[in-house]
């Protein structure tokens, strides 16, 4: 508070002196530290440099000095650092940089290191903003206020290494009265990060409050003093928009530039510069300048530059004389930055931009380049209605060359990919970091069209996998579950590079699997037992030839080994092994029966390697047995089964063997692993196996592929609840009834009811309690008389022979409420007439308790009770004597019997007593 106070006499003490002057201005900064130092004021050292846009002349305050808010608590008054010396009262300070006539730039700059990682906000607050701004009650009252956020952070890619936004264009367009005025600041990051914009209020302190950097009070968009259209800013590209002003006077508007950092594939935003700008809108005879249009364009990079030459053209509607200039991250970039030129010239004028453009300029997002057309002044006046600007954005994508040669090769249920680096994977700033593989299950050959990177959704690929920078190849074995013989496999690869940038697609290649590898074709349980079961296996051999096994290459002894384990989580086990002296001695496919197994309780997996001279070459796929589970319910059974297999199963055969059959007999087919088995006998055992049909794609492997689960037997029974029937409540608060009706059972679902059970809970939060039984399945109405109390929930079930009940919700259940009632005379005689001898409750019902107490006139306590249904015949409760005629007060609290349970309510009032 002593420092707002400090503020505001200084604020009013100046104003007597000098008329005010700041219109706007923002804060930025450069890292200076040293990265590899341990020390954190030399790491976590940075250059701030204020800089203000001020009106200049002899009766307008100058600032020699300014103070910058550091965030971290400490503070330091800069000199200004801008401009000739000599020419102010300032001394040996420089006096600021001339702009034009009463228009002149400071800036201010000062070194201050950090003592480690955190979010520190910049500040900067003068108090004098310069007066009759229309959209700023009393701004010349107000302070101006900057600020910067400064994210100093060890996690996101060492943020700390970070320069903020910085502006090239100077605020002081002219905006005209019913004409579009266009404005962009020519912010660029030289780091490369990416940029967005947002408006937000002008700044300044809380004169109430003290609080520092919060919006004016009262302070309004420029669009929104005159009713003047739409203010607005692009957030991409910082273009502001005010279509159209209407009246005249000088505006101020802020907008936060935020930077943004790809990390880690995710995008961080490192902080923002807040700039605080001026417009100044007059009425204008002229139109501003138009610019030709310019297209956007995008180009690959490569080992060899590739040059972009653009001409830019402008026109003057007046032909007055023109200047063009030109900012963005083009011309801050790694050498070689790009160029640009354009000569003063009357009516058009011409640009022309040129970049040669290498590897280290890919960038995940375009590189934006401003160009601004202006009319060259007339006067001095920095302000002139006759000097107008109009901008542009042409936007430049450079995109990241694609990884070569991609090729691909079969080995087993495996294909193995392999690639050349791209031309630009080396690059100072940008390099490959990772490799991204896709792939296609048809044969799909396809080339990018111009500019386009990544792989898109439409090309129907799918990502299966990356690689770490340098490795250049990938073995894609479908996760391991292997891939599937007969499919084409298409496949490319992108080249990621360190800020997320896609390149172009590599060739794409096109692959089959090999007949180098066992297939499995039958996991057959043929006996159920616990101990006696027995499975049989058989499987296609490697084939030799183009599109088998190399012989030459993998040669002899051939080996084959087959492993059994109990699926899912068992060990594998080798249970057989075939050798072969030549291939030629290999049987096209091979069989083995696996007995002595638990195929009624377990399911089995089965895999076969391939060993050339003695080392390993392939591994079938694994394929499991047919397990199949049975779900008894009433009078059904449900059957599912389930399987793991490198073939399609399109058909299931289901088999059944009932009470009173002595075979299997085929009772459906089903094309999904489920069936549900009707109409049978609750009670009795029904036994089932299923069979099926499947064939792989590939037309050279035998088909169909029959194999049958194990035997599986169980019981219907009943399990089903009957259904809920919908319950309906009347009650009467008078006489204390309660009736509730329901519907007799549905055939369709309570079939087997047997009874009814009526339960009750005197409030809603209770527990509900049986209350009674009904056998008579006719009886739909039970009512209740005389009760005390109607408040409660009811809710009937349905009990079927099974003992299986309906489940208590909401269309079975109904709740009613009491309505409690209690009244207190306003008059009594205690004279024993015989009449209202007694003060006593008129009415009372559904009431609990109530806790009563009587006072006299002067505040005595002379009566209290709890009983609802007491009788005061009129003694006092000290003496014992009868109380006098008068006034007596009461208070009572009446707890009243609810359905959300004991609810309690006040009254107060007042009686007479007469003799």
């Amino acid at each position: 508070m002593r420092q707002l106070l400090y503020i505001l006499l200084f604020l009013g003490n100046v104003l007597c002196l000098f008329a005010t002057h700041n219109r706007g201005g923002e804060i930025t900064y450069q890292y200076i530290g040293n990265p590899y130092s341990s020390n954190p004021y030399e790491k976590y050292k940075y250059l701030f440099t204020i800089t203000v846009y001020m009106n200049d002349g002899e009766q307008v305050a100058d600032r020699c000095y300014d103070t910058l808010y550091f965030g971290d608590g400490t503070s330091a008054v800069v000199a200004r650092t801008n401009g000739p010396t000599g020419i102010c009262d300032c001394g040996n300070i420089p006096c600021g940089q001339l702009l034009c006539t009463g228009y002149k730039i400071n800036t201010y700059t000062v070194t201050h290191s950090y003592g480690g990682p955190g979010n520190y906000l910049v500040r900067m607050y003068d108090p004098m903003r310069n007066v009759g701004v229309l959209n700023i009650p009393n701004s010349g009252d107000q302070v101006f206020y900057i600020e910067t956020l400064l994210n100093i952070s060890d996690v996101f890619n060492k943020s700390y290494i970070n320069n903020s936004p910085q502006f090239k264009i100077i605020p002081r367009d002219f905006a005209c009265i019913g004409k579009c005025w266009v404005f962009n600041a020519g912010a660029y990051d030289p780091d490369g990060d990416s940029l967005s914009y947002e408006l937000t209020e002008c700044r300044g302190i809380d004169k109430n409050t003290g609080q520092i950097g919060v919006p004016i009070p009262g302070y309004a968009y420029p669009n929104q003093i005159g009713n003047s259209g739409t203010f607005s800013i692009n957030p991409a590209n910082g273009m502001v928009t005010w279509c159209s002003p209407t009246l005249q006077g000088e505006y101020n508007f802020a907008f936060k530039v935020y930077e943004w950092r790809n990390v880690n594939g995710q995008w961080k935003r490192l902080g923002y510069v807040l700039r605080d700008i001026q417009i100044v809108v007059g009425v204008c005879l002229n139109n501003p300048p138009v610019f030709q249009s310019i297209s956007d364009t995008c180009v690959v990079a490569g080992i060899s530059p590739v040059t972009i030459n653009k001409t830019i053209l402008a026109t003057d509607p007046e032909g007055a004389s023109l200047e063009m200039e030109s900012v963005g991250t083009p011309y801050t970039v790694a050498s070689p930055t790009a160029n640009f030129s354009a000569t003063p010239s009357t009516g058009t004028i011409t640009g022309y931009f040129s970049w040669n453009i290498q590897c280290q300029h890919i960038k995940k997002d375009p590189y934006m380049v401003i160009f601004r057309v202006s009319e060259k002044p007339t006067s001095s006046d920095c302000f002139s209605k006759n000097t107008l600007s109009t901008y542009t954005v042409f936007n430049i994508r450079v995109l990241a060359p694609p990884p070569k040669n991609l090729t691909s090769t079969p080995i087993g249920n495996s294909i193995v990919l392999n690639w050349n680096h791209s031309d630009c994977a080396v690059n100072p700033k940008n390099p490959v970091v990772e490799y991204w593989i896709y792939r296609k299950d048809s044969c799909d050959i396809r080339t990018p069209s111009y500019c386009e990177s990544g792989v898109p959704a439409s090309w129907g690929y799918a990502y299966i996998g990356k690689t770490l920078y340098p490795a250049t190849t990938y073995t894609d074995n479908n996760n391991g579950a292997g891939l599937v013989h007969g499919i084409n496999y298409s496949y490319i690869v992108l080249a990621i590079h360190r800020d997320g940038a896609q390149s172009i697609a590599s060739n794409a290649v096109c692959q089959q699997l090999k007949y180098d590898t066992p297939i499995i074709m039958n996991v057959d349980v043929q006996s159920t037992s616990t101990n006696a079961g027995n499975i049989y296996v058989r499987w296609m051999n490697p084939i030799a030839g183009t599109n088998g096994l190399d012989t030459l290459l993998y040669t002899a002894p051939y080996t084959l080994k087959v492993y059994e384990k109990i699926y899912p989580n068992g060990s594998y086990n080798l249970i057989n092994t075939f050798n072969y002296s030549y291939f030629a001695a290999m049987p096209s496919t091979l069989s083995i029966n696996s007995t002595t197994l638990n195929t009624q309780n377990n399911q089995y997996e089965y895999k076969i390697e391939f060993y050339s001279n003695n080392s390993l070459l392939t591994t079938s796929r694994p394929a499991t047995s047919v397990f199949l589970k049975t779900i008894p319910n009433d009078r059904k059974i449900e059957l599912q089964w389930n399987y793991t297999v490198p073939w399609i199963n399109t058909k299931h055969y289901v088999y059944r063997k009932g009470p009173s059959d002595v075979s299997f007999n085929l009772i459906g087919t089903t094309t999904q692993p489920y069936f549900k088995d009707t109409v049978l006998v609750n009670k009795q055992t029904y036994c089932y196996k299923v069979q099926t049909e499947g064939a792989y794609t590939d037309p050279f492997v035998p088909k169909p592929l029959l194999n049958f689960s194990q035997e599986k037997c169980d019981v219907p029974t009943d399990k089903t609840a009957p259904c809920a029937s919908s319950l309906s409540i009347t009650s009467n608060c008078e006489n204390g009834r309660v009736e509730l009706k329901w519907n007799k059972p549905l055939q369709k679902c309570n079939d087997d009811v047997i009874k009814y059970y009526l339960y009750y809970k005197p409030t809603e939060e209770d527990d509900f309690v049986v209350i009674d039984s009904i056998f008579n399945l006719n009886d739909t109405v039970f009512t209740f008389d005389n009760i005390t109390s109607i408040a409660g929930c009811f809710a009937l079930v349905f009990i079927d022979s099974a003992g299986n009940k309906s489940p208590i919700n909401s269309s079975n259940t109904a709740c009613t409420d009491n309505c409690p009632e209690f009244e207190l005379p306003n008059v009594v005689t205690f004279n024993d007439d015989g009449v209202n001898d007694f003060f006593m409750a008129i009415k009372v019902k559904y009431v609990k308790d109530i806790d009563l107490k009587i006072y006299n006139r002067w505040g005595q306590l002379v009566y209290e009770t709890k009983d609802p249904y007491f009788k005061w015949n009129g003694s006092v409760r000290q003496t014992g004597q009868r109380c006098s005629d008068g006034t007596y007060f009461y208070t009572c609290i009446v707890n009243e019997i609810r359905l959300k349970g004991i609810i309690p309510r006040k009254l107060k009032g007042y009686f007479q007593v007469f003799r």
